[in-house]
């Protein structure tokens, strides 16, 4: 997340709070408890530190508790006890111990009191960029979610219309096949018996049938005539598969009075039409 200037600013000034106390501390424990200028550095830098940690610290927990619906705890204790102890001790170097009169003391005081101002700016500050990650995270993950939603019922969707589609296709082929089958169940009785002898099959028609020159073309053949022509030709390709185009032209020429040109033809289309019952196309 982007951090505007007046965002570095507002965080940079109050960290700065604490150095009033600190050279306040400085100076104090140099003329007033007469430390040596390394002593009293060290006294003031790990006070502020050990003092802006608890203020933190103090603050955390009681963020923790507030989203756990607790108003109290053990650990909130010490962390408040913390932050009291370091006023106490920066109030006592900085002012009780100061020489002055009581209006520079309370003014002393009141500038020993800046890094809780200061601390609490900062890390208060330091929370609400913590809740506007964790606001701008869960958008994210919100729309990721969203996006994993729509793309699983997408999926869903497309998984149905492929089922449906399968489900159409098997009804097409049952209906084809069943129509196949009664087809083929009309004509067997009526469908001739191929011989392997071309000369059998012709002796088997001596008398014209009903069929002979009543149809000219395939595309005028009726499918049950069609079937009969495909059933002929199967019975002569399982009879002998040499022979079985010669004999089943020859049927053809006889059933239907056609050109052997055409029978060959009705043939060629027979075994593109019925090819599951035929065989396939040679």
């Amino acid at each position: 997340m982007k951090r505007s200037f007046v965002d570095k600013v507002a965080f940079a000034l109050p960290s700065l709070g604490s150095l009033i106390p600190a050279v306040l501390i400085f100076r104090n424990a140099q003329t007033n408890l007469k430390f040596e200028w390394w002593e009293a550095g060290v006294t003031a830098v790990v006070m502020e530190g050990l003092g802006f940690s608890s203020i933190a610290t103090a603050l955390d927990i009681f963020e923790q508790l507030q989203a756990e619906g607790k108003r109290w705890s053990g650990q909130l204790g010490v962390a408040v006890g913390g932050v009291v102890l370091y006023l106490a001790v920066g109030l006592l170097i900085n002012a009780l111990l100061d020489t002055g009169d009581w209006l520079r003391r309370v003014t002393l005081g009141l500038l020993t009191l800046l890094p809780i101002i200061g601390g609490l700016s900062v890390v208060l500050r330091n929370q609400l960029q913590k809740r506007q990650a964790a606001l701008v995270q869960e958008d994210v993950d919100a729309r990721a979610s969203e996006a994993e939603e729509r793309d699983y019922q997408r999926k869903l969707q497309q998984d149905e219309i492929a089922f449906q589609n399968k489900l159409k296709e098997q009804a097409i082929h049952l209906e084809h096949d069943l129509k196949v089958q009664k087809l083929q169940q009309k004509v067997s009785a009526s469908s001739p018996k191929v011989a392997n002898d071309p000369v059998q099959v012709a002796a088997a028609h001596n008398q014209p049938p009903e069929t002979f020159g009543k149809w000219r073309s395939w595309a005028e053949l009726p499918d049950e005539q069609r079937l009969r022509v495909a059933e002929t030709a199967r019975q002569a390709r399982a009879t002998n598969e040499k022979t079985y185009k010669k004999v089943t032209a020859k049927w053809v020429m006889d059933n239907f009075d056609v050109k052997e040109r055409s029978a060959y033809e009705w043939i060629k289309y027979a075994e593109r039409d019925y090819s599951d019952l035929i065989g396939g196309v040679q």
